[in-house]
């Protein structure tokens, strides 16, 4: 309970901290007054606004540092591993696969899905200039990265672990993060929330399978990364930040995508004979 208190109050500080620079540098650009600036905060979606939407979640990942060390006197590396550290070659290597399985499945998905027909929520599309995609996607590229790694180390790194210890299997836990971390996206259609339960759970069973959260983080990054790069695209960031409703079809391909990744992310780790439990 320590931990997660610790976790929760870094983590609404930091945000706050990150919610004022952004008004704070809202008014330098602007120079109007502050009470534009916080509607604009809420309202506007630009490169500024996407930038503080990712860096205040972001900052889950000094919480849960300070959460490890401070209450459960562990070294934060273990949150990364079973090796008690980030292994940055099977990140990478698995950065690759996430890609193509997110590329491939996305354009099986424009061919399924027009966006065009207001399946997913998109009408009035219309191409940004290049400029204003460019603003967005150093945004998207610098900081997406962050702040889908801070959600894999807040819920399926810290939560899971600080379940486990308290019961014995980790699909207790497994089942209780995905739960948390498809809720925490707000209001959501029945299709939505099962894809996001689903990526949980699946990204929970990567965890446990390959002994790191390195595949999820490389799953949820490359999702994200291309799903916004593409948003841009189509002036539509706010409306995906937002969305509260997909069809079923969408669903089906994206689990179809997230299990193809999973499968053959776990038969490298296994043809690799990487470290999957700890030795100590």
């Amino acid at each position: 309970m320590l931990g997660l208190a610790i976790f929760g109050a870094t983590f609404a500080v930091l945000t706050i901290g990150v919610t004022v620079a952004f008004i704070v540098a809202d008014l330098i650009r602007t120079g109007g007054p502050v009470e534009a600036s916080i509607d604009r905060f809420g309202s506007e979606m630009d490169p500024l606004s996407l930038l503080a939407t990712n860096l205040g979640l972001a900052v889950a990942i000094p919480a849960v540092v300070l959460a490890m060390v401070v209450a459960h006197r562990m070294r934060p590396g273990w949150l990364s591993s079973v090796v008690g550290r980030l292994r940055w070659g099977l990140l990478l290597r698995m950065s690759v696969l996430a890609l193509t399985m997110v590329v491939l499945f996305t354009i099986v998905g424009s061919w399924l899905i027009p966006v065009d027909d207001g399946a997913l929520g998109i009408e009035d599309i219309q191409v940004v200039s290049l400029s204003t995609w460019l603003g967005f996607a150093v945004v998207i590229v610098l900081t997406t990265p962050l702040q889908a790694a801070a959600e894999e180390y807040a819920f399926r790194g810290y939560g899971m672990q600080a379940l486990g210890a308290l019961v014995r299997t980790p699909w207790v836990g497994a089942i209780v993060t995905s739960l948390a971390f498809a809720l925490a996206h707000g209001t959501q259609n029945w299709p939505l929330f099962l894809d996001r339960l689903a990526f949980g759970l699946i990204a929970c069973w990567l965890v446990v399978r390959t002994g790191g959260l390195e595949a999820a983080i490389a799953m949820h990054v490359m999702n994200n990364v291309v799903v916004f790069l593409i948003s841009a695209a189509f002036d539509e960031v706010g409306d995906t930040l937002q969305v509260s409703a997909i069809p079923w079809i969408a669903v089906i391909i994206d689990v179809a995508q997230m299990a193809v990744f999973a499968l053959l992310a776990d038969r490298y780790v296994r043809r690799r004979g990487l470290a999957t439990r700890s030795a100590a």
